[in-house]
């Protein structure tokens, strides 16, 4: 990774799946649920990784066509059974502590289903950190597009103009073509991604991201 120096942002903006919670062996296991509940063959995990980044609002229509309404249905029971077996990622709480000392605000904006993260968030008592949180289906469009964070941000009461510079940190493309969309200036910070992602400062750990921030 190319030496850069951070510089302090005036807002953060968090991914949840694979960034603050381990759970993408829990959302493999719930798409290869729907899959199999279907009649399709099982996914790999490489097969999985080419649609994970996606909302199921944007990938499940291509997949599963005049079926769509019975895989969201598949997803959603088996999601809200087993939503909760997830665990924070390593060094997680102690990145929200740090970054919070910023004292700008910090907002979720994930493809996970909004129902699911508030729940989530709550679960970990996570929620003192965010000024908003915002799931899949809840705005108007998901990431990538940046009217989702827009929304976020319109939640929190915050004026996008306000926003000069950000940083997003996320584990996957979608953050990064995220971070592109926006009106403002925007970093993409990648932490522990299993995929492949390209134009952004890549990290393998949040504690190995939170030691980079703290240089700023």
């Amino acid at each position: 990774m190319q030496k850069m120096t951070p510089k302090k942002p005036d807002l953060v903006i968090w991914d949840w799946d694979g960034t603050i919670v381990n759970s993408i062996p829990l959302i493999f296991a719930a798409h290869n649920h729907v899959r199999t509940q279907l009649g399709y063959d099982a996914w790999s995990f490489l097969e999985f990784q080419k649609v994970a980044h996606k909302s199921s609002r944007d990938a499940y229509p291509a997949l599963y066509g005049n079926r769509c309404d019975d895989a969201f249905l598949l997803l959603s029971e088996y999601l809200e059974a087993h939503h909760l077996d997830v665990e924070l990622c390593s060094d997680a709480k102690e990145a929200l502590q740090a970054l919070a000392l910023l004292n700008v605000p910090m907002i979720i904006v994930s493809n996970k289903t909004h129902k699911f993260l508030l729940k989530e968030v709550k679960y970990f008592g996570l929620g003192v950190y965010f000024s908003s949180v915002l799931g899949a289906s809840e705005a108007e469009h998901d990431k990538p597009d940046q009217r989702a964070v827009e929304h976020a941000l319109k939640m929190a009461g915050i004026d996008v103009s306000s926003i000069n510079s950000a940083w997003l940190i996320g584990d996957s493309q979608t953050d990064v073509d995220c971070a592109k969309n926006l009106p403002f200036e925007t970093v993409s910070y990648i932490v522990g991604a299993q995929e492949t992602v390209g134009e952004s400062a890549r990290f393998d750990t949040l504690s190995a991201f939170l030691k980079f921030s703290q240089e700023y």
